[in-house]
């Protein structure tokens, strides 16, 4: 139990013992008695705690129904009862139920012996009697060499794959030095690239300058074409003008003409009481009903004439805008060959 000591046990009905309540020295102990008077009973009372051995309910007493047997060590109470109902431990007044034949783990941990502590009476002297391998398979359990000769063996299985791993790595940095020598003109490739990327970058440069002067160049080719449309809607427009000064002149004549036949009728109904031809007065119905159409259609083409003498002025002054705004960007200098151009 290492550093821990049984310090005192208390029995109940547990075989031969109804009630016995032991205090152990912190050094070595011997229970002396007369035969069969229980000495054997206490150990097995303290196996029984230990390792739930034997099973069953033949260790309670003739004179009861339970048994019941606790040790006490340091600060930890074990305590152990068996009856045809109850099977349980306590530990510290924590209660363990329902395991079986075996022991619980907290239990276990708690006491931390095993059957190579207890020596029954009758039994050799503690491996004096055993053959060596026997020995030496309890002797491994209780300071487990095995654990040794496997960290042992993991240390020799570690230090050859370490040497392996040096010798492979070895040979890879002599190959690398090996490449490294023979790749020393990739320096000057690195120059060489850095170089060819700064052109690159020149040369995207002047594409971008290139694709604002095309988009310029677009502009001002759109704002010619505006120009000579507006100049084309300006030529109709002085057509337009012109006849529609014709028409007026014509509707004055026609008006003239209307009351030159209004005096003609009235001297011709004094001059005579015929009725009058009216073969004249209806050409002349005709013709004025030709003018007052081709007055109409005059009106129409004047108005048409001043809308798009409206539009003229407003394209005129959009070209004057844009003239100056190409100017500017411009700066006296052509965007194809950047010679100076004159004023």
């Amino acid at each position: 139990m290492g550093n821990k000591m049984i310090e005192k046990i208390q029995i109940r009905y547990f075989r031969a013992h109804k009630k016995i309540d032991i205090e152990f020295s912190p050094f070595v102990n011997s229970i002396i008695g007369r035969n069969a008077a229980g000495k054997s009973t206490i150990i097995r009372a303290i196996r029984w705690v230990v390792k739930n051995k034997p099973s069953g309910n033949s260790v309670i007493n003739w004179d009861s129904k339970k048994a019941a047997v606790r040790i006490i060590f340091n600060k930890d109470k074990i305590t152990r009862t068996r009856s045809k109902t109850i099977n349980s431990y306590k530990l510290n007044g924590k209660e363990y139920k329902a395991f079986g034949n075996d022991v619980p783990e907290d239990i276990k941990k708690a006491f931390n012996l095993s059957d190579i502590n207890f020596q029954g009476q009758h039994e050799a002297p503690f491996w004096f009697c055993e053959s060596a391998g026997e020995v030496s398979r309890q002797l491994n359990s209780i300071v487990n060499l095995q654990v040794i000769d496997d960290t042992l063996s993991n240390i020799s299985s570690g230090i050859r794959k370490a040497k392996t791993n040096i010798e492979i790595i070895t040979d890879r940095l002599k190959d690398a030095e090996d490449d490294r020598t023979k790749l020393t003109f990739v320096k000057e490739m690195d120059k060489e690239l850095s170089h060819i990327e700064f052109i690159q970058k020149v040369k995207q440069g002047n594409a971008v300058k290139c694709s604002v002067l095309s988009d310029l160049l677009k502009s001002v080719r759109l704002y010619v074409y505006k120009r000579d449309s507006s100049l084309n809607r300006v030529l109709h427009s002085k057509k337009a003008l012109a006849i529609g000064l014709q028409a007026r002149q014509i509707a004055d004549r026609a008006e003239s003409l209307s009351k030159l036949i209004k005096q003609g009728r009235s001297l011709q109904r004094i001059v005579s009481n015929k009725p009058p031809s009216l073969n004249e007065i209806e050409i002349l119905w005709m013709d004025h009903y030709q003018t007052i159409t081709q007055k109409n259609s005059l009106k129409a083409l004047v108005s048409q004439a001043e809308i798009g003498k409206e539009l003229l002025c407003q394209k005129s002054n959009e070209l004057d805008s844009k003239q100056k705004e190409f100017k500017k960007i411009q700066k006296n200098t052509c965007p194809l060959c950047g010679a100076k151009i004159k004023e």
